[in-house]
C-alpha cells in the first residue's frame, strides 16, 4: 500500500511538471534584450522574489541559531549549464526558458551536534513568469524609447567626439574611455571630473533621465508576477523512509507604491502528506493544508557592482510581515488542535553584494509561542552572465 502510494507520488508529480514545461514552451517570444538589461531586470529583484526562483544558484543556513537548522541549495537547470559555458549571451539566456524556470534543490535538516534527520528533494517550475525580461511587452515600448533618447544623446556626444578626435588632447584616449563608461552605465558615479568640462549640461541632464526611465522600467518588470508549483519529497534518516511530501503553489506579485521602493505580495498554499509518528511504520497518513499570505517592502536600495565591474540599483534592506493558517484534515492526534495559525515578521539586510542575513519571528496562537531565529542566504552567480558573444 504504501510502495503504491510513492509511485503515485511520483508519477503525479512528473505529470504535473510535464503540463507545466508544454504551458511555458507556448508563452510568446519576442526579441532577445541587451546582456546590460537582463542584469538590470536582475538586479531589481528582492530577496522575497529570489526565495520563489533563484537566478542561477541560491545556498540558505536555515535557523542557525535554533536547534533544529537546515542546509539548502538550489539551482536552475539554466545554473548548472551556465556552469559549464561562461559565454552564454542574452540570446541564449532567452532560449532557455525552460531551464531558467525549473528549480531543483535539496534541503538537509540537522541537530546541533549535525546528527542527519531529514533529506528533502524538490523541485520548482515558475509556469507562470511575467517577470521574465525576455518575455516582458514592457521592453516593445521600452526599445523605441530607447532608440529615440539614445539619438537625442548621440546629437550631443559625437560632435565632442569629433572634436577631441581632432584636437588629439594627451588624456585622449582616458577621456573617450569615461566617456564610453558614462554613456553606457548612466551613472553619475561615472561622470569623471574631465567629462564634467567637456559635456554640456543638457546632455548629463538626458541622460540622467534615461537612466530614471530604464530603473523605472526594469522595477516594473521585476513587480510582475511569478507563480511556481514545488513538488517534494522527504527522506527519515533514523527511520530509513520516505515520510513526507509536499505539493506547494506560490505566487508573488509586485508594485511601486513608494518611489523605486518595491511592494509585494506573496501567496503560499499547498497540501502536505507526512508520517504521524504514531505507530512505528511510516503510514503518511498526516494530511495538511498549509497557506500563508506575506507583504514584503523594500525598504532601501543600494547600488550593487556586478563581475562585470558594472553597477546596479538593488534592493538592500526587507521587511516581511505574514499570517499563516494551517488545517490538518487527517492524521491528528487526542487533544491536537486541527487548525493553527501564526502571526510572523521578517527582516533582510543585504552583506557586501549577495549574501543576506534573514531575521524570521513568527508568533503561534495555538501554542502561545513566539519562535526567532537568523538565517544567512547567498545568491551565487549573479549577474547572470559575465559576457557576451557577439
Amino acid at each position: 500500500m504504501e510502495k503504491k502510494m510513492k509511485n503515485k507520488l511520483v508519477i503525479l508529480s512528473l505529470g504535473v511538471v510535464l503540463f507545466l514545461s508544454t504551458t511555458t514552451r507556448l508563452y510568446g517570444q519576442q526579441k532577445a534584450p541587451e546582456d546590460s538589461t537582463i542584469k538590470k531586470v536582475q538586479a531589481a529583484k528582492s530577496l522575497t522574489g529570489w526565495d520563489i526562483l533563484s537566478n542561477l544558484y541560491q545556498l540558505s543556513l536555515n535557523d542557525v541559531t535554533a536547534t533544529s537548522k537546515s542546509v539548502s541549495f538550489k539551482s536552475t537547470i539554466f545554473g548548472l549549464i551556465k556552469n559549464n559555458n561562461q559565454k552564454v549571451n542574452a540570446v541564449d539566456y532567452q532560449h532557455y526558458s525552460i531551464e531558467r524556470y525549473l528549480q531543483p534543490y535539496l534541503n538537509f535538516d540537522y541537530k546541533n551536534n549535525f546528527n542527519p534527520s531529514n533529506l528533502s528533494l524538490g523541485i520548482t517550475w515558475s509556469f507562470i513568469n511575467a517577470n521574465d525580461v525576455t518575455r516582458s511587452k514592457v521592453f516593445n515600448s521600452y526599445n523605441k524609447d530607447l532608440s529615440d533618447r539614445q539619438a537625442e544623446i548621440d546629437a550631443f556626444v559625437d560632435p565632442i567626439i569629433t572634436k577631441l578626435t581632432n584636437n588629439q588632447p594627451p588624456n585622449f584616449q582616458t577621456i573617450i574611455k569615461h566617456l564610453a563608461t558614462f554613456e553606457k552605465s548612466m551613472d553619475s558615479s561615472d561622470l569623471t571630473d574631465d567629462l564634467k568640462k567637456i559635456l554640456p549640461q543638457e546632455a548629463i541632464t538626458k541622460i540622467e533621465a534615461m537612466k530614471n526611465k530604464f530603473d523605472d522600467a526594469n522595477r516594473n518588470v521585476a513587480n510582475r508576477f511569478n507563480v511556481t508549483f514545488t513538488p517534494e519529497i522527504s527522506y527519515a534518516f533514523n527511520r530509513s523512509g520516505v515520510q513526507g511530501a509536499s505539493f506547494l503553489l506560490n505566487a508573488i506579485k509586485g508594485f511601486t507604491i513608494f518611489a523605486k521602493l518595491s511592494t509585494q505580495f506573496t501567496l503560499k498554499t499547498g497540501y502536505v502528506l507526512g508520517d504521524d509518528t504514531v505507530i512505528k511504520a511510516i503510514d503518511m497518513n498526516k494530511h495538511l493544508f498549509e497557506n500563508q499570505l506575506s507583504l514584503n517592502q523594500v525598504i532601501a536600495n543600494k547600488m550593487i557592482k556586478g563581475s562585470d565591474g558594472k553597477s546596479n540599483l538593488s534592493p538592500c534592506v526587507e521587511l516581511a510581515i505574514n499570517y499563516g493558517y494551517n488545517y490538518l484534515t487527517s492524521g491528528y492526534t487526542a487533544g491536537q488542535q486541527r487548525d493553527e495559525s501564526s502571526l510572523g515578521a521578517k527582516f533582510g539586510i543585504l552583506v557586501g553584494s549577495s549574501s543576506w542575513v534573514v531575521l524570521p519571528v513568527t508568533y503561534n496562537y495555538a501554542t502561545k509561542k513566539t519562535v526567532t531565529s537568523i538565517s544567512l542566504k547567498v545568491n551565487l552567480g549573479d549577474p547572470p552572465f559575465k559576457s557576451s558573444t557577439k
